[in-house]
C-alpha cells in the first residue's frame, strides 16, 4: 500500500514568491556588482573609484571598460571578478590591484571607434598627435595598445595620457648611443611657434631660425631629455621568480610582446622615467654634453663659455651660453675620421657653417675675424707681460712693493694663460675683458716698481676697439657719427676714430651698449690738467675768442686781445666750477682788482642786452605769423629774422665774455636787424588791412 504525499497548494504559492525573490535578488545582485558603488565598497579600489569620478569617464560605469564586448571574453571577466570578491571575503587579495581593459572596450560602438584612427588632433601646448600611426602600425617593432599611453600610473588621474609613455618611446636610445636621436624629429609633434620670443635680454623669433634656416631643435633645446629609460633586471623579480622567465630578460621581442602587447602592464613598472620639457638647469649643464665628444678634458673652454673663472672679472657668460647653446650647436665638423674611426675614434671640431646656418650670410667669415683678433691681442698682451717679468726680476725682492707687484704679474698671467687654454672665441668679450684686466695689472706693477709702462701698437685692438673687429664690422653695425648722452649731443664717432679711444672706454664688456661712463668720468679725461685741447668740445667759445666762424659778416672783427697769449685752462681752473666768481680768481693773478671789476660791469651788459633780444624776437615772431605772404619782401625778412635768431643763439652759447667788444657789436648788430625786420612787418600788415577795409 503506498504512501501518498500531500502537497498543499499554498506550498506551490510560498515556493514561487521564494523562487521569484531569489531571482529578483540575483538579478539584483547581478546588476549591483556591475555599478560602481560595488566597485567601491572594496577599501583598495577607493583611490581608482575616487580618480574615476573627477575624470572625463565619470559618466561610464566600471564594467563598461573593464569587460570585454566579446561574450566568451566577457564571462571569463566576470568570473574573474568573482573570484576577486572571494578573495576580499577571505581576505587572500592582492594589495596591487589589477585589471586589463581591452582594446576592444575603448573602440566599442558610441565609445571611440574605430573613426578616431582616421584624424589629427591637438594635445596640449600645439603638440600633434596621430593615433593612426601609434596603434594601427608597429612602433619601433612593438605592439601598443589604447591602455599603453592611457594609464593611471599618476595618482588622482584615471585613463589619461601618460606622457612618460611616450618620452620612453619617442627617447629611448640604445645602449651606447649618445645625441639627441628622437622617434620622428622635433617637428613630428611640435609646432614651429609663431610668435616673438623674449629671452635673455633680445627678442627672437623661431620662424628666423627652425623656420627660414631649417636649423635643428636640438641645436639649442638640448637639455630637454633627462634619463635613458633603462629596464634594470631587478625589477622582474618584482612580479616573476621563475628562472624560465628570467632567462628571457635579453629577448626584447618577446618582452614586449608579453607584456605589452598580451597583458596590460605599465610601461614605468619596468622603465625608468624619461623626462622631456624646458627646464633651467644649473650653469653647469655642460658636464654631460662635453662628454658626448671628449672625457673631462675641456675644463678651459667650459670655463670660458660659462664666463667663469678669470680673476678680478666679474662672470659673464657668452651670449650663446644664455641663449642655451650647448657645444654640439658649433662643433659639428668631424675631424679625424678620414683615419680610422672605429680605431682612433674622431674631433668635432668647430664650423663657420654653424654661424651662417644661425644668424645668416653676413656673419661669414666672423670666425676666422675672431680668431685673427685674439692672435693680436696675445701677441701685444705677450710683448708687456715678458717686459713685467724682465721688470719683475731686475728688482730686490726687498723691494716694498715687490710682493704687491708679483702678485700682479701672477693674476695677468694666469689670465692670460686662461684665455690661450680656454679659447677666447668661445666668449670672445668675457676674453677681450679678462686681457684688459692683464693690460691693467702689468701697467700698475710697473708704476709700483717706478717705471712707466711700455705703450701697447697704437692699432692694437686692446684699447677697446676689438668690439668693431669682433662684430660689428662683420654684422654690418653702422657706428653712428652723433648720438645723445644725458640730453647733449655727442660726437660718437670722433671719439672712435679721431680719438683713439676703444669702445669699452665708455660702454661695458658685460653688458652689450650698456653705457658705463659717468658725466664725471667724462671730465676726468676733457678736462685733465694735462688737456690744453678745449677748443676740440668748446668750438663755439673757441671761435668767438678768435674771432673766426662767426654766424655773422664783421669785416672789422677782432680777436680778443690775450689770443694767442693766454691758454683757456690759465683762466679756468678745471678743478673748480666754472662761473665768474673762480675765474675772476685767476685773472686776480695778473690783473688788480679794476680788471675784476670791469669784468663783471662788461657780462652786465652783455647780458642786459641779451635780455633785450630775448624780448624782441617773440614780438617779431609774432609779426611774421601775421604778415601777408604775398608781400614782395616777405621771404627776405623772414631769413633776416633766422639770421639774428641763429647769430643770437651762438652769442649765448660761445659765453659774449669770451670777447666783449666783439659780443657788444654782434648784440647791436642783432637789435637793429630786429628793428627794422619790425618796421617793415608793421607796415605790410598795416598795409594789408587798409587793403582788406
Amino acid at each position: 500500500m503506498g504512501v501518498h504525499l500531500h502537497i498543499h497548494p499554498k506550498f506551490y504559492i510560498l515556493f514561487a514568491i521564494l523562487s521569484g525573490g531569489f531571482l529578483t535578488l540575483l538579478v539584483g545582485l547581478f546588476f549591483y556588482s556591475t555599478s560602481p558603488s560595488f566597485c567601491n565598497s572594496c577599501h583598495i579600489m577607493k583611490p581608482y573609484y575616487e580618480a574615476w569620478k573627477t575624470s572625463k569617464h565619470s559618466h561610464v560605469a566600471c564594467v563598461q571598460c573593464h569587460t570585454p564586448p566579446q561574450a566568451e571574453a566577457a564571462l571569463w571577466t566576470k568570473f574573474q571578478s568573482i573570484n576577486h570578491v572571494v578573495q576580499l571575503i577571505t581576505k587572500k587579495y592582492s594589495p596591487k590591484p589589477y585589471a586589463q581593459i581591452e582594446d576592444a572596450s575603448c573602440l566599442r560602438s558610441n565609445c571611440h571607434s574605430t573613426n578616431i584612427l582616421a584624424g589629427k588632433l591637438t594635445f596640449k601646448k600645439g603638440v600633434r598627435f596621430d593615433h593612426k600611426f601609434h596603434l594601427g602600425d608597429l612602433r619601433r617593432g612593438k605592439q601598443l595598445r589604447c591602455t599603453s599611453c592611457h594609464a593611471q600610473i599618476v595618482v588622482g588621474t584615471h585613463i589619461e595620457v601618460t606622457e612618460s609613455t611616450c618620452y620612453l618611446c619617442h627617447f629611448k636610445q640604445a645602449e651606447g648611443q649618445v645625441g639627441l636621436l628622437p622617434l620622428g624629429n622635433c617637428l613630428t609633434c611640435h609646432e614651429i611657434p609663431q610668435k616673438d620670443i623674449k629671452f635673455q635680454g633680445f627678442t627672437f623669433n623661431h620662424l628666423d631660425f627652425a623656420g627660414a634656416r631649417h636649423v635643428p631643435c636640438e641645436k639649442c633645446h638640448r637639455d630637454v631629455i633627462q634619463g635613458n629609460g633603462y629596464a634594470p633586471r631587478e625589477r622582474c623579480y618584482t612580479c616573476h621568480n621563475q628562472p624560465e622567465r628570467l632567462d628571457k630578460y635579453n629577448n626584447i621581442t618577446y618582452m614586449h610582446e608579453t607584456h605589452v602587447t598580451k597583458r596590460k602592464v605599465d610601461c614605468n613598472r619596468c622603465h625608468e622615467e624619461i623626462k622631456h620639457g624646458l627646464k633651467n638647469m644649473p650653469a653647469r649643464f655642460m658636464e654631460y654634453n662635453c662628454e658626448v665628444c671628449h672625457k673631462a678634458i675641456h675644463n678651459g673652454p667650459r670655463e670660458m663659455f660659462m664666463g667663469q673663472g678669470g680673476r678680478k672679472v666679474s662672470s659673464n657668460p657668452s651670449h650663446m651660453f644664455t641663449a642655451r647653446l650647448d657645444c654640439l650647436a658649433c662643433h659639428v665638423q668631424p675631424k679625424g675620421a678620414e683615419l680610422d674611426p672605429g680605431r682612433d675614434g674622431w674631433t668635432l671640431t668647430a664650423s663657420e657653417k654653424t654661424c651662417v646656418n644661425c644668424h645668416g650670410d653676413k656673419y661669414r667669415g666672423m670666425l676666422k675675424d675672431w680668431k685673427d683678433t685674439f692672435d693680436l691681442m696675445l701677441r701685444d698682451i705677450n710683448q708687456k707681460l715678458n717686459l713685467a717679468w724682465q721688470a719683475l726680476e731686475k728688482q730686490d725682492s726687498a723691494h716694498s712693493h715687490y710682493g704687491e707687484a708679483k702678485k700682479l704679474y701672477e693674476d695677468a698671467k694666469y689670465n692670460i694663460d686662461f684665455i690661450k687654454i680656454g679659447k677666447g672665441v668661445h666668449n670672445p668679450f668675457y676674453a677681450a675683458e679678462l686681457i684688459q684686466v692683464a693690460d691693467r695689472d702689468i701697467n700698475q706693477l710697473f708704476r709700483l716698481l717706478k717705471q712707466s709702462p711700455p705703450a701697447l701698437p697704437p692699432e692694437s685692438p686692446i684699447r677697446g676697439g676689438y668690439c668693431a673687429q669682433l662684430c660689428h664690422a662683420k654684422a654690418q653695425v653702422q657706428l653712428p657719427t652723433i648720438v645723445f648722452l644725458t640730453g647733449d649731443k655727442f660726437p660718437h664717432a670722433r671719439h672712435a676714430f679721431e680719438f683713439n679711444l676703444g669702445c669699452t672706454s665708455c660702454h661695458s664688456a658685460e653688458k652689450h651698449k650698456e653705457i658705463k661712463i659717468t658725466k664725471k668720468d667724462c671730465m676726468a679725461c676733457h678736462h685733465h690738467p694735462d688737456n690744453n685741447q678745449c677748443s676740440r668740445c668748446h668750438q663755439k667759445q673757441f671761435a668767438f675768442y678768435m674771432a673766426q666762424k662767426l654766424p655773422l659778416e664783421f669785416p672789422t672783427a677782432k680777436a680778443n686781445r690775450k689770443a694767442g697769449k693766454v691758454e683757456c685752462v690759465q683762466c679756468h681752473d678745471l678743478s673748480k666750477s666754472q662761473n665768474l666768481e673762480n675765474i675772476s680768481l685767476a685773472c686776480g693773478q695778473c690783473h688788480d682788482q679794476s680788471y675784476i671789476d670791469l669784468l663783471k660791469v662788461l657780462r652786465g651788459e652783455i647780458q642786459e642786452s641779451q635780455k633785450k633780444i630775448a624780448d624782441l624776437i617773440p614780438k617779431v615772431e609774432k609779426r611774421l605769423n601775421f604778415a601777408p605772404r604775398s608781400d614782395p619782401h616777405f621771404k627776405e625778412m623772414t631769413k633776416l629774422f633766422e639770421q639774428t635768431k641763429k647769430a643770437y643763439e651762438f652769442v649765448l652759447k660761445a659765453k659774449g665774455i669770451h670777447n666783449a667788444e666783439l659780443a657788444q657789436e654782434i648784440l647791436e648788430k642783432i637789435q637793429k636787424d630786429l628793428q627794422e625786420v619790425a618796421t617793415y612787418l608793421d607796415a605790410a600788415i598795416k598795409k594789408e588791412r587798409k587793403k582788406e577795409s
